[in-house]
């Protein structure tokens, strides 16, 4: 990789440069998601203020804060993803809040008992009824 960029910026190069970075970067930016869905391991916690979502020990996207207020109801949903080499299922564990907007707490889950599992425990943390909701599994 310093040969590469030694070579681009003795020639003045820029776009051998950036097209180096680009490597550089996808190859980071995979390596970093790799390693993360290997080490990493998610918190759910729940005060009497704040549900939170957190990843650690390698920092990743999906933190929550949520205040307890704001949540209505939480539904399991699945998703389906298709591409060319076939079909994936997962599923995820959403809220409603007060505004009625949606946000997933807990996604990419292989298995519908262990997202419904995280559904019911929260639910029952929080004291919430479970009602059906538009686009949730059902049974």
């Amino acid at each position: 990789m310093v040969v590469w960029f030694g070579a681009a910026f003795a020639k003045g190069e820029i776009a051998m440069m950036l097209y180096g970075s680009l490597h550089a970067l996808v190859g980071i930016t995979i390596t970093y998601y790799t390693v993360a869905c290997f080490v990493n391991h998610t918190d759910v916690t729940i005060t009497p203020d704040f549900l939170s979502v957190k990843h650690a020990p390698i920092p990743f996207p999906g933190r929550k804060n949520i205040p307890v207020i704001d949540i209505r109801q939480l539904f399991t949903e699945k998703k389906i993803r298709r591409t060319k080499n076939g079909t994936t299922t997962s599923f995820r564990v959403c809220v409603i809040l007060r505004d009625n907007s949606r946000q997933t707490l807990l996604g990419d889950l292989d298995d519908l008992v262990q997202a419904r599992y995280f559904e019911q425990q929260i639910e029952s943390v929080l004291g919430l009824k479970n009602a059906p909701v538009p686009g949730e599994m059902s049974g």
